[in-house]
């Protein structure tokens, strides 16, 4: 399901990335079929966030002692809200100079490191009962 989740990012923001250079150049309308296409790729991304329950799964299966589960993902939250901010700065720098299909184009290839991350992942043996 790794697998998954950052195939799904990868497909999704490179259709946003699509969508967004035909917006902004004008070869696509902003209305229409194109416009239903990005709802349609908004209502798939935000389904795909829910997959982080995944990681949360994996945690569990190769945590030693359980009770290290909640502070690891409260600091991962943390960690993750640091980087949301540090991302949205770079982000609308990167979208005001050079344009919106590059920021998604970029999370796509950001979504193709964590696809690499995900195969290296190795799910441990059951724990003998």
């Amino acid at each position: 399901m790794l697998y998954v989740d950052a195939f799904s990012f990868i497909l999704v923001y490179l259709a946003y990335g699509t969508l967004s250079a035909g917006f902004a150049s004008g070869w696509l309308a902003r209305v229409g079929v194109p416009m239903f296409l990005a709802c349609g790729l908004f209502i798939i991304d935000r389904m795909s966030m829910q997959m982080s329950i995944i990681r949360t799964l994996y945690l569990r299966s190769i945590a030693i002692v359980p009770a290290d589960i909640a502070p690891t993902m409260t600091v991962a939250q943390s960690m993750d809200h640091i980087v949301a901010v540090l991302c949205a700065t770079v982000g609308g720098l990167i979208w005001t100079i050079w344009g919106p299909q590059y920021i998604f184009f970029m999370a796509a290839a950001f979504s193709l490191i964590n696809y690499f991350v995900a195969v290296k992942v190795r799910v441990p043996d059951p724990k003998p009962q």
